[in-house]
């Protein structure tokens, strides 16, 4: 995929290599990460307080939103990033 950068003058190839690079996450989850950090381009707010370095810690570690809840609504998971989860499961379940 092409993404323009500034114009049309400077475009980057958005691949797998792209989004690992950037995010330090597989491409697979970009969904996932764009639900928990925000983007305001497709009317996610994101979970308050998460931004791009807690969303690819939380996916890295649980692997999908559905791990993180998991592991939120059994508490068996602790840590700032999971406490807000915890505080914004409705979101999380009707973004996905």
């Amino acid at each position: 995929m092409l993404y323009p950068v500034r114009g049309v003058s400077v475009i980057d190839t958005v691949g797998e290599s792209y989004v690992s690079e950037k995010f330090g996450i597989p491409s697979r989850t970009y969904r996932d990460f764009a639900v928990l950090r925000g983007d305001p381009s497709d009317g996610l707010p994101g979970v308050r307080g998460i931004g791009t370095k807690t969303a690819a810690t939380l996916l890295m570690r649980y692997g999908s939103i559905d791990g993180i809840i998991a592991a939120a609504e059994t508490g068996t998971a602790s840590g700032g990033g999971v406490a807000k989860v915890r505080r914004e499961l409705d979101y999380l379940r009707r973004a996905l």
